[in-house]
């Protein structure tokens, strides 16, 4: 607060301002946070594929569409407790109540989650395609989410 209580700075910034709540937020439009999510599950998806081109390489397993494709999907999988995310925004209420049950980050964004998640999705995968690939795709492709969000804020 300023003199005689008017907020200092109000409007003189272009990166910033001032929100009905009396707090400050980011002046961005719809149009911007829907290109913002766009670019978190891009980066999360060309992060995954990386990996899972680099892990296929050390363990000599094959790089298969049905892999890639595997990847993707579990990529973007721990974001599913937030309903603003992309893929959030899709589940609907079911992510609200993810969001509601765990928080985002919390549980879904755990090590506890992937070594659920590899044996309940990547062992099925496995079985009903016989290709081992599928489960490494599944731990590649979550654990690559985990380690992309590691290295943001």
């Amino acid at each position: 607060m300023g003199w005689k209580g008017e907020r200092v700075g109000r409007g003189h910034n272009p990166f910033v301002a001032w929100s009905s709540k009396g707090t400050w937020r980011s002046p961005r439009s719809s149009r911007e946070r829907k290109t913002s999510d766009f670019v978190k599950v891009v980066t999360h998806l060309i992060f995954a594929e990386c990996s899972w081109f680099a892990t296929s390489a050390v363990l000599d397993v094959h790089y298969g569409t049905s892999a890639a494709l595997v990847v993707a999907a579990t990529s973007i999988l721990p974001d599913a407790d937030y309903p603003k995310s992309w893929l959030g925004h899709h589940l609907g209420s079911v992510s609200a109540d993810l969001n509601r049950l765990f928080g985002h980050r919390s549980f879904l964004h755990s090590l506890l989650a992937l070594l659920i998640l590899i044996p309940a999705l990547g062992l099925p995968l496995w079985w009903a395609t016989g290709q081992p690939a599928l489960a490494t795709a599944v731990g590649v492709g979550y654990g690559s989410h985990l380690l992309a969000d590691m290295m943001t804020l």
